[in-house]
């Protein structure tokens, strides 16, 4: 199972839904409770042998459907459906009309067949991609539909960390796209590329004309490597290329480096910068270029495999109406000014598998009610048909102008007729594509009851950024940007990067489809019962047709033409007073209505996934530790400290409740699990250890919470890059005293690197000779402490011994003449006048050399036989 299997489906597909007479014929889906979970089942239409015990079979004359309405766009049609019935728990005409139309009769109470509802047949199969997280649980799966937002840090440029963290907004942060997209005029005069941009977006990256070649920031820079590189290492795009450009090594790290300052720069990046268009030549411009993203010092990180374009993306590329769509996609979606979306409950049916640590692999089944916001598509292209000026400005296309660009942007009309011209070539194709009844139309009855998917295309992507300072009462973000993207070929992996991100800050992204699909809409009218008229011919049944609605008297000529049909005489019903009200039929019931639908196509915004996340450093490597006694009378001890080289492992385990979050959140922006082996080190350097200190023997390691001892600097004084690999702590301790040490190394994030074992640490004073004992205990060693010990085992140092007088045998009151047995409880031991027989007497023994004390209690008893 490579992807989510997933099915979106109207609720008026399902059973007990506002489609009363789906639920009696068929063709509707139900909710079942399985051993998986929910499962969402189809059950077949049959017009033969429909879901209502008193519905006999269903006629429908779909060859002579009418064309029911030219004036629009987009024609409508309508087709007769007869409903026959001989149901012997119909015992009259009148139980017949209750039983359609609903109400009390007898002891029955009917629900209504019909309803004068408009209703959607939207049935689309949409697979979702798994979590990266969750495939970690599925390792022998065939997962290949993967979405993952995650981040990538690789440079520690603490000036610039330290310099954006004050700015207002993310959106003075250098831009990836734009810095990218100025890459490809490497080769020409910066006076000549700045004549295809706005002048306001040269100033932005220029720090305001004071940078003179921002369009080589991705170049090579080997100011940092003391050696001569050859060209081959360069050209291949190594990971020493990547980390040697102008970005890092000049242009982020520039004196010149700074925010915006002039009123028209700031204008230009707080509101053009809030929604960024990527329509296909600025995709196309991107998947020419080399990974220039890892030249980053960090970025957010957003990718999934994208879906099959169809035509009408082509369409749009063809006839150049990418740019407009992604504008006016925006302006619905987001800005919603002009034409406004609307809200609709959907059905959605998932199939998965799942696991976790401690669960095995199984196959889920979820059915859920979600919320789409949607759009009818041809009132959309006719509104950017007839709105040709650009009613919002905040947004800005990746790359230069071009005449496209610049028709979507314009405010005065200057270009409308191209803005008209490419929105009617996207109006007339998908005119003609609703006229094709083979995309979306009603041939036979089994197109509205049948479990028939529709077509779907994904015509582009939205990533909805969220983050920055709080508004309102503080825990609130906002948004902070949108990017639109064309769904186009040149895009096999969607890939997504976000340079205007701070260091150890929340983002929230939303990822969107928004997906074209082909729908019908219909309804149910002109609804005629039959009544009897008495009378027979040849077992036929006379009945009238009649508006239940109407007047008592009334009757209506039929409206499904049987003339094709066995089960009905037409010509015997009019008779020579009859009309084509009456009718001849092998049922006794009959009902005539007529279905009327046209074909729609709407753009449904889809969510794909979210997730909140902050970029992190890496954990710094474990310390190897030394410990030794300082040998002389100062009753001290030492640990040498070595930072250690980085080696796979877990991640650390946690001291604080702030490691724990570190921790979790470390997890959950790069999804690793806490078993998962971490190869990457840290990225920033080692800066403080950390010495915990106790003298109570740990359960576990947040035992050391809030006994932080003392903190020793790695950083050298006046040094700005070197950091120190070795250090000691020397700590003084009393004599006959255990402690217990802990140590680790935080980076200069303050990043929690891996604890050492734990140090078990005694100043042993055997009469004047003092020596150190060291012994290590494991992580995995710790537990709840052992049970106080009730004995100990010692030399044979001394013996309690009864004085003679306590154990002499008085045999005074014996009869020797008896047998021992009976006279034992007449033997009296001792002649002493204080017995010491069942006394408890205590004795302290005080050690010459530690002062230790030990109380002994002593009980006397006598025993035996």
């Amino acid at each position: 199972m490579s992807s989510k299997a997933t099915i979106i489906v109207d609720p008026a597909l399902s059973s007990g839904s506002a489609d009363l007479f789906r639920t009696a014929f068929g063709g509707f889906y139900i909710t079942e409770d399985t051993d998986e979970g929910q499962a969402y089942s189809f059950v077949e239409a049959d017009t033969s042998e429909p879901t209502s015990e008193d519905f006999d079979i269903i006629f429908s004359d779909i060859e002579n459907q009418t064309t029911a309405d030219y004036s629009n766009l987009v024609p409508s049609f309508s087709f007769p459906i007869r409903v026959a019935s001989n149901s012997d728990t119909l015992e009259s005409d009148q139980a017949w009309k209750t039983y359609v139309l609903g109400g009390p009769y007898g002891q029955k109470t009917y629900v209504p067949k019909f309803s004068n509802t408009v209703h959607e047949y939207l049935n689309i199969s949409y697979n979702m991609p798994y979590e990266q997280r969750e495939v970690l649980y599925l390792e022998d799966e065939d997962v290949s539909d993967i979405v993952q937002i995650s981040y990538d840090y690789t440079q520690h440029l603490a000036d610039y960390e330290s310099q954006i963290s004050a700015f207002e907004t993310e959106l003075y942060i250098p831009n990836y796209y734009i810095l990218s997209d100025f890459y490809r005029h490497k080769d020409v005069a910066l006076e000549d590329t700045t004549k295809v941009y706005p002048s306001e977006l040269v100033s932005f990256i220029t720090f305001e004309n004071q940078y003179e070649t921002p369009e080589i920031v991705f170049e090579f820079n080997d100011s940092k490597i003391p050696y001569d590189v050859l060209p081959s290492e360069i050209n291949s795009f190594t990971d020493m290329r990547k980390l040697n450009t102008d970005l890092g090594n000049a242009y982020l790290v520039s004196s010149l480096f700074s925010a915006p300052s002039e009123q028209t720069t700031i204008d230009w990046v707080t509101t053009k910068q809030k929604t960024i268009l990527l329509d296909s030549e600025a995709i196309t411009n991107l998947s020419d270029m080399q990974d220039y993203h890892d030249c980053l010092p960090y970025k957010m990180k957003i990718t999934f495999p994208t879906k099959q374009t169809g035509g009408f993306v082509d369409n749009f590329t063809e006839n150049n109406f990418d740019s407009k769509i992604l504008e006016a996609l925006n302006e619905a979606f987001v800005t919603q000014q002009g034409l406004q979306t609307s809200e609709k409950n959907y059905i959605k049916s998932s199939e998965f598998k799942s696991g976790s640590i401690d669960t095995a692999i199984s196959t889920v089944e979820e059915v859920n009610t979600v919320t789409y916001r949607e759009i009818n598509y041809i009132d959309f292209l006719t509104y950017c048909r007839d709105h040709y000026n650009s009613a919002n400005s905040d947004y800005m296309f990746v790359g230069s102008n071009n005449i496209e660009r610049l028709a979507t942007t314009d405010t005065t009309g200057v270009y409308r007729h191209i803005n008209t011209k490419n929105s009617l070539h996207a109006l007339q194709y998908a005119i003609n594509f609703l006229g094709d009844s083979s995309n979306v139309g009603v041939e036979s009855i089994e197109d509205l009851f049948s479990q028939k998917t529709n077509y779907e295309e994904t015509v582009a992507y939205r990533i909805e950024k969220i983050g920055g300072a709080g508004s309102g009462d503080g825990l609130s973000q906002n948004v902070l940007q949108n990017y639109w993207f064309l769904n186009s070929n040149a895009m096999a992996d969607f890939e997504f990067f976000d340079s205007q991100v701070k260091f150890d800050s929340d983002y929230t992204y939303n990822i969107y489809a928004y997906v074209l699909t082909a729908g019908i809409k219909y309804e149910y009218s002109n609804l005629l019962l039959t009544r009897g008229l008495g009378c027979s011919d040849d077992y036929l049944y006379g009945l009238e047709f009649y508006d239940p609605n109407g007047d008592e008297k009334n009757s209506q000529e039929r409206l499904f033409d049987d003339d094709n049909y066995t089960d009905f005489n037409d010509s015997a019903g009019e008779g020579a007073y009859g009309s084509a009200a009456q009718i001849y039929s092998n049922y006794r019931y009959l009902a005539d209505f007529k279905i009327s639908y046209e074909p729609v196509l709407k753009m449904v915004e889809v969510p794909i996934y979210s997730k909140t996340l902050r970029i992190l450093d890496n954990p710094p490597n474990r310390l190897n530790v030394v410990p030794y006694q300082i040998m002389d009378n100062s009753q001290k001890v030492a640990f040498d400290l070595y930072y250690g080289t980085n080696s796979d492992a877990v991640f650390p385990s946690a001291i604080t409740n702030s490691d724990s979050e570190y921790k979790e959140r470390y997890l959950n922006g790069k999804d690793l699990l806490s078993t998962t082996k971490i190869s990457e080190k840290s990225v920033s350097l080692q800066r403080t250890v950390e010495v915990y200190r106790t003298t109570t023997k740990p359960t576990s390691l947040e035992d050391f919470d809030g006994n932080l001892y003392k903190t020793i600097s790695l950083k050298p004084p006046g040094e700005k890059f070197y950091r120190n690999a070795y250090d000691t702590c020397v700590s003084q301790i009393k004599t006959n005293q255990k402690y217990y040490y802990l140590f680790r190394v935080l980076n200069e994030h303050g990043t929690p690197g891996h604890i050492s074992e734990i140090y078990e640490t005694e100043l042993i004073n055997d009469g004047g000779y003092k020596f150190a004992l060291f012994n290590t205990i494991l992580e995995s060693e710790l537990g709840e402490s052992p049970p106080p010990e009730t004995s100990k085992q010692f030399k044979k140092i001394f013996q309690l011994r009864p004085n003679i007088n306590q154990i002499v045998m008085d045999t005074a009151d014996l009869d020797f003449e008896q047998s021992a047995e009976s006279q034992i409880s007449s033997l009296n031991i001792g002649d002493a006048d204080d017995l010491i027989w069942d006394k408890t007497f205590k004795i302290r023994l005080t050690s010459k050399k530690t002062g230790k004390k030990i109380d002994l209690n002593i009980t006397y008893k006598i025993s035996g036989e």
